[in-house]
């Protein structure tokens, strides 16, 4: 599982190199990996990804000498690729084993459940199509450039590993189980991996949790299901929020040498480092309550002090508050 976490990111860093080569502001690797290990674990863990990580992507590639255009089009690029990914297993899923859908898979007929298969993979082959035709398009009187056929081809390919490696991590930290195969789970991943999307909350916490185990109802215990999402958790956002929180402080302060390079003079020492110390340790903070607020709170103390309503609460109340501190250190460390 961690072999396979480490997969992943780099997948997604493949991402943000092919972006910035549509945008036609090729950077280096190394900039890649930091922009999308960064702009990708920070957006995990505090949701509206499409806000949090643009706006950390937004930061890095402007102090490399991307212009705002030229941002948005990486942006832009790298939203679509995850996309494409999700709609091609997506549409896998629906066609091969349309049952392991949570909730739709018992409610709705197969073939209703097959069908969403053609639009899935109707997107899918219509942006490739497209790409070999068409090199403009107009949108609200702007011109788009689409990608060449090449580019559209590795989009989908990277972004179908991508999603097939992540729902990996996962799978392999389960039991064994009979009758989950692989894409059976990969039909959960995705609903649930949805539903935490849109809800926008961070980490997808709850949301997620609540459909995987839906899904896996069938199939195992919810104690060896909470066990796998703990530690999954750990190795896909905990780890990397503190790994991307380290390396882009440290993009801040580098960013900085005038103000480093007074802490030889008297006096001017604890102001060059007092902000990044403070974001950091609020940073910390919001993480370490995130992670507690994921812990089961069956035979908690609080459990035998306020009950298991108010263990309940007080684990969702800490959710919170680690949240908004995250966004707090965002804002520190940007002196806001």
């Amino acid at each position: 599982a961690g072999g396979l976490t480490v997969v992943a990111y780099l997948v997604l860093a493949v991402y943000d190199k092919l972006g910035s080569s549509y945008a036609g502001r090729p950077v280096s690797w190394p900039k890649s990996l930091l922009a999308s290990f960064c702009g990708y674990a920070l957006a995990h863990n505090l949701g509206f990804a499409a806000v949090s990580g643009a706006a950390v992507r937004y930061r890095l590639y402007s102090a490399w000498g991307l212009t705002p255009l030229e941002i948005a089009k990486v942006v832009g690029f790298t939203s679509l690729t995850f996309g494409l990914g999700g709609l091609a297993l997506g549409g896998l899923v629906l066609l091969v084993e349309p049952e392991v859908v949570p909730w739709f898979g018992e409610n709705l007929p197969h073939w209703a459940l097959r069908l969403l298969a053609v639009p899935f993979w109707g997107v899918v082959l219509g942006y490739v199509v497209l790409s070999l035709f068409v090199r403009r398009v107009r949108v609200f009187k702007y011109d788009i450039d689409l990608p060449g056929p090449r580019m559209a081809l590795a989009q989908t390919g990277l972004a179908t590993v991508d999603v097939a490696a992540t729902a990996a991590i996962f799978y392999a930290l389960l039991p064994d189980a009979e009758g989950l195969t692989f894409l059976r789970f990969v039909g959960i991943y995705l609903a649930a991996y949805a539903a935490g999307i849109i809800a926008h909350v961070p980490g997808g916490l709850g949301v997620f949790d609540g459909a995987i185990m839906l899904g896996l109802q069938p199939y195992m215990p919810a104690a060896e299901v909470v066990g796998a999402l703990l530690v999954f958790r750990l190795y896909y956002y905990i780890v990397p929020l503190f790994l991307a929180g380290g390396l882009f402080a440290g993009f801040e302060i580098g960013q900085r040498r005038g103000v480093l390079a007074r802490v030889t003079q008297a006096g001017q020492g604890t102001q060059a480092l007092e902000v990044p110390a403070i974001a950091s340790l609020v940073a910390l903070a919001g993480a370490l309550l995130l992670f507690m607020g994921a812990l089961p709170v069956r035979g908690t103390i609080v459990e035998g002090w306020l009950g298991k309503a108010g263990a309940l609460a007080s684990h969702f109340a800490a959710s919170v508050v680690g949240s908004l501190l995250l966004v707090m250190a965002y804002g520190l460390l940007r002196r806001l």
